[in-house]
Order: C-alpha cells, then sequence, then structure tokens
C-alpha cells in the first residue's frame, strides 16, 4: 500500500509505500541450459518512505522526485526457511507523458544503494549501487481501468565476482505487466506480473542467468492536493 501527499498547497510532500510480492517460480541456466528449477516460495516485502516534489515541465508534463530509505524483507524457503533484511537508500525521478488525449508514457530513473548485509544463510551481501532505468505506458481500457506495461534496465556499477545477485554490469532486466483500476481519484488498486532477469556471470565460455517471475499487489491513496484543487 502507497500513501502521498502534500504539505497545504506547496509542491513538497510525503510519499510512503509498502508492497508485497511472490514469487512464482525460479530457473538457473548455464549457457541457456537449465541446471536449477527447484521449487522456491520467496515472500518479499518492500517499505519504502521519504519527501516528495512535484513540478509541471512546461506547464503540462508532471515530474515527480523522491528521496527515500528503503528496507527489504525476504522469507524464502529452499526448502529451509531463511529470512533477512536488506537496508537501502534510493532517489528517482519520474516523468509523465501524455500522448494523444488518452495513452500516457512513463519515463523514471532511480540511483539506489543497497547496503551491507547478511543472508538468512549467513553469506555476506556487499554494499551495491544500482542505476534503474525504467520506460512504459498507461493504456486507458475504460474510465476506472488502465493497463499498464513497462521494460526496466539495472545497472550496477559496484558489480564484482563476489556479488550474490548478479556479477555482471548490466546487471537485470525487468518485464512488468499489469493492470490498475481507479475507481476515484483518491485509491488506485494495481497487479502486475514482474518477470526479473538476472546476469549473474557472463564471460567468453560460460554464461550464467537466473529467471525469477513474481506477482505485486499494491494499493495508492493518494491525498487530495489543494493546489491541485484550486486549478481545477
Amino acid at each position: 500500500m502507497a500513501v502521498q501527499g502534500y504539505f497545504g498547497s506547496s509542491s513538497f510532500g510525503y510519499f510512503a509505500l509498502g508492497d508485497m510480492r511472490y514469487s512464482v517460480n525460479y530457473e538457473k541456466t548455464v549457457n541457456e541450459k537449465t541446471t536449477d528449477s527447484t521449487a522456491r516460495e520467496n515472500w518479499r516485502t518492500d517499505l519504502s518512505v521519504g519527501p516528495l516534489w512535484n513540478h509541471k515541465i512546461a506547464g503540462k508534463l508532471p515530474l515527480s522526485v523522491k528521496v527515500l530509505y528503503h528496507p527489504m524483507w525476504n522469507n524464502l524457503s529452499e526448502p529451509v526457511e531463511k529470512k533477512y533484511l536488506r537496508h537501502s537508500a534510493e532517489i528517482q525521478a519520474e516523468l509523465i507523458q501524455p500522448v494523444g488525449k488518452k495513452i500516457k508514457l512513463k519515463y523514471r530513473l532511480m540511483g539506489l544503494n543497497w547496503f551491507e548485509g547478511e543472508t538468512g544463510e549467513g553469506k555476506s551481501l556487499d554494499n551495491e549501487f544500482y542505476i534503474r532505468m525504467l520506460a512504459g505506458g498507461i493504456f486507458p481500457v475504460s474510465k476506472q481501468f488502465q493497463l499498464l506495461l513497462d521494460e526496466e534496465i539495472f545497472l550496477k556499477p559496484t558489480a564484482d565476482d563476489t556479488d550474490l545477485d548478479g556479477t555482471e554490469r548490466f546487471n537485470k532486466n525487468l518485464i512488468w505487466a499489469g493492470g490498475q483500476w481507479k475507481p476515484n481519484e483518491v485509491v488506485t488498486v494495481k497487479l502486475q506480473y514482474v518477470h526479473t532477469f538476472t546476469n549473474m556471470e557472463q564471460t567468453d565460455l560460460k554464461e550464467v542467468a537466473v529467471n525469477d517471475p513474481a506477482v505485486m499487489t499494491q494499493v495508492v491513496v493518494t491525498i487530495p492536493h489543494k493546489k491541485l484543487v484550486e486549478q481545477k
């Protein structure tokens, strides 16, 4: 669930998000041959909280900038249960561009730093910095329902051979597909399929990759902005 709002009629506000995703499958390949397809239950819960700033470029293109603290809880069954918590900080900028009267294009650029930690089995997690770049679209089906389709790339400048979550600088490729229901201006309900492709290792002799699909649900509550109400 996410809640966002603004302080009075200013362009500054607050943002808090808690979401949950469930991995529906897992597959590891070496040179495009499956080496691990162990059934895993992985519930991942994320919390993001911090200030936001909103501005309309050229008076019509909504730009949102957020600075967030982001902890992540993993509850993994493999088949022995493992639980661990990891902390991160991030800054993200998101731009919405209308195309025609109904379709909207979405662009997001994010800098994300995961701090050192340990997994539930005691393996060390290094400090890792990512650059996330997302482009996608919002396609209306009706007044209250829209389809969502996004492509996201993770770049990892800090990647090295000791990392557990991908060792290549071209680290991940994510496909987001789903829909959102907006019964009113305050509430938005989202349901999305997320397919994560992680490049674990790539050399002249070997290419190791992980496919990790998941389902994510989210409820967004947007507190009415006095400034926007006054402009209507």
